[in-house]
């Protein structure tokens, strides 16, 4: 089948803060168990620990609550045009698949059931800790996360590293080899400038 780079590519996404606005989900859940809010830009769990916002337990508890729990399928949200450019990209025939942290059987359930709700049939490869990842993504043309340290320990593995920019992880600097997109229309015409 003929794509936008001429060949079919083996893309693989991060799902939390790729897919799935994880940032919005923390935030719910942080109103909902606590009554605070949390600005998006610092709902990384570094930061909302290391500001005094949570503690590192109350922290746990919130990642449990909200990607264990069915209560909150309902609440997740797609990142901006992510279903429609994933769509996009299996329409062209690129091998799509996500790569994910999500080992827990619930949060690997409820990312299962989210997708099929929105009608997406994409694999799932679950790491179980950020070690591992590497080895999952071993054939990859192309992987897209919104942790800079991911993408770091896929370098000499995978040759296509995007950073998806966030709010809270626009102040880090890029390092060589990965490059930043702003949305996933950018990450798109980024794939179709690929050539092997």
């Amino acid at each position: 089948m003929k794509t936008q780079t001429g060949y079919p590519l083996q893309i693989g996404l991060d799902f939390d803060g790729v897919i799935c606005d994880s940032g919005l989900l923390k935030q719910l859940g942080a109103k909902r168990l606590y009554g605070i809010d949390i600005p998006h830009e610092h709902t990384t769990g570094a930061s909302i620990v290391s500001r005094g916002i949570l503690t590192r337990e109350q922290y746990d508890r919130l990642q449990t609550e909200v990607y264990d729990s069915k209560a909150y399928l309902q609440e997740m949200k797609e990142v901006s045009e992510a279903f429609r450019f994933i769509r996009c990209l299996q329409r062209e025939g690129h091998d799509v698949r996500i790569v994910t942290a999500r080992y827990d059987d619930d949060r690997e359930s409820n990312a299962r059931t989210w997708l099929s709700l929105h009608d997406l049939s994409i694999p799932l490869s679950i790491v179980k800790g950020k070690c591992n990842k590497p080895a999952h993504c071993q054939g990859l043309d192309v992987y897209i996360d919104d942790e800079v340290s991911n993408l770091q320990n896929l370098e000499g593995i995978v040759p296509h590293r995007y950073l998806y920019s966030w709010d809270y992880n626009e102040h880090l600097i890029v390092p060589r080899g990965i490059e930043r997109v702003s949305s996933w229309k950018a990450f798109y015409e980024k794939i179709g400038g690929i050539r092997q």
